[in-house]
């Protein structure tokens, strides 16, 4: 849905003043979740995603419109991870810190659930 609909979007929001500031940080955001989500496996690891520091006067207003836009599916597509990935974590800390000090809980696609 949201590809289908990216055109139509993109024209609705092209009125909008976005700051390098703000399209920064929320690369930023995206990057540090999906390299949490990556390390219970949640996601599968991509081309680690640098991104790069953008200011008003390298960032033009189309090309601000567009990434504003890039990031709010980007993180449309990620929310449906957020509660898994929760849930996975506060279990392995209730693990990691409270029952099996001496031992630690990893999580991976390929293996599940394992001690280490």
């Amino acid at each position: 849905r949201l590809d289908s609909t990216f055109p139509a979007r993109l024209f609705d929001s092209i009125n909008e003043n976005i700051s390098s500031t703000s399209i920064n940080d929320r690369l930023i955001g995206i990057q540090r979740k999906r390299e949490l989500f990556m390390k219970f496996g949640i996601i599968k690891s991509e081309d680690t995603f640098i991104p790069r520091k953008f200011s008003n006067a390298t960032l033009g207003k189309e090309y601000s419109t567009v990434l504003n836009l890039y990031i709010s599916d980007a993180l449309e597509k990620l929310s449906p991870y957020e509660e898994l990935f929760e849930k996975i974590n506060l279990f392995v800390n209730l693990l990691n810190e409270k029952m099996l000090a001496f031992k630690e809980i990893k999580i991976s696609n390929e293996h599940g659930f394992y001690f280490q």
